[in-house]
């Protein structure tokens, strides 16, 4: 608190005296608010860095989704037991016969069958696998009737790795309570 003499003084001493009054109430006021922004600073830097370490791991996943030639037997059946109400797994078709462009259209997309999860589940009976991953990937098979490509498959396991590296981050961050060894973990991972 600023007590005032009840001194007689000059315009300029009491000028001064209510400048300097009047500039010590703002500088706590301005030293707080540095505190606050400086206390800011490093989240939003994290924010940046992770949203930087996102973007990367976005651009090198769509480079080499790009590359990508041909499909593993793996990455077949993942399309079929997603969208096929005949499945060829345990007949072993898919080695043993030539089939035509026509049959593996029907075969691996969501043709006809959009949104049909009832052969999503049907299917899971031949295979050991969990059925949320098929689903997904018949729901984008859906939302592309009549196309089969590589970006169907491609596209949920970019998103999932996406979230993947942010939740790795915030874990991180809650472990060792430091952003720097958060960034680290979710680059590393990413």
């Amino acid at each position: 608190t600023v007590k005032r003499l009840n001194v007689p003084a000059s315009s300029a001493d009491e000028t001064s005296h209510s400048a300097s009054r009047i500039s010590t109430q703002p500088n706590i006021c301005r030293s707080r608010n540095r505190f606050e922004r400086s206390s800011r600073r490093p989240k939003s830097r994290s924010f940046f860095i992770l949203t930087l370490i996102l973007l990367v791991q976005l651009v090198m996943m769509v480079y080499f989704g790009n590359q990508k030639t041909g499909y593993h037997c793996d990455e077949i059946y993942t399309y079929e037991l997603s969208n096929s109400n005949e499945t060829s797994i345990n007949s072993g078709d898919c080695y043993d016969a030539w089939n035509s462009n026509e049959y593996f259209l029907k075969t691996l997309s969501a043709a006809d069958n959009r949104f049909d999860y009832v052969t999503v589940w049907k299917n899971q009976k031949n295979d050991v696998h969990p059925p949320f991953y098929y689903v997904i990937v018949h729901t984008v098979s859906s939302l592309f009737p009549n196309v089969f490509s590589k970006w169907i498959g491609l596209i949920p396991s970019f998103i999932f790795s996406l979230l993947t590296t942010i939740v790795l981050f915030y874990v991180a961050k809650r472990i060792f309570k430091n952003d720097a060894l958060a960034l680290l973990t979710a680059g590393g991972w990413a």
